[in-house]
């Protein structure tokens, strides 16, 4: 009988420490499941900001796309400047040997200086106002600005005998349209 009490004692400590230890076990696994949904939590915030950083790296590729493109755009109005710079300097010189030559070859009394060497002089400067862009107003006889034109360089067969007349002290030949004793008036002056 005693026997018998012991051995069931016995089956009743085991089965109760099995009992305990299934607990425990079930108290780890509740505590990993937790731990996992931390780390998937964790996960998915971490992706998140990758992604956030992936849309920010692509808006500022974007924007240095467009900086470059504007930088390309200013490169290429320096470039014109430049140009047009370049354009006007080389019509300067040019009119500055023109002129130079002209001075050099000094005028006798009564002569009258070539009236080719005058139009290459009048031509290199309006070709040198135009390369550069200004087109301000100009002495063409009236201001056409004001009327709401761009004036034009200076013509240069209607100014080559004045130009030939102030150098050489000369009667220069006389455009067409003068008369004897009568210049020919340019548009806006008074006769």
């Amino acid at each position: 009988m005693n026997g018998k009490l012991i051995g069931a004692l016995v089956v009743a400590a085991i089965l109760a420490g099995l009992y305990g230890y299934i607990l425990m076990l079930k108290a780890d696994v509740s505590a990993l499941e937790a731990e996992r949904s931390d780390l998937r939590a964790e996960v998915a915030r971490q992706e998140e900001l990758v992604r956030n950083r992936e849309a920010r790296i692509a808006g500022l590729t974007q924007v240095v796309a467009v900086r470059d493109q504007e930088l390309a755009a200013v490169n290429g109005q320096v470039a014109a400047t430049q140009k047009a710079m370049d354009d006007f300097q080389t019509g300067i010189r040019r009119m500055q040997r023109t002129l130079a030559t002209a001075v050099s070859e000094t005028p006798k009394p009564g002569s009258v200086v070539d009236e080719k060497t005058s139009l290459e002089i009048i031509r290199n400067l309006n070709a040198a106002v135009l390369a550069y862009g200004v087109r301000g107003q100009t002495e063409t006889g009236g201001d056409r600005g004001a009327a709401g034109g761009e004036a034009e360089p200076v013509p240069a067969h209607l100014w080559a005998g004045s130009a030939a007349r102030s150098v050489g002290g000369g009667a220069a030949p006389r455009e067409h349209g003068e008369r004897d004793g009568v210049e020919l008036q340019r548009p806006g002056t008074p006769q």
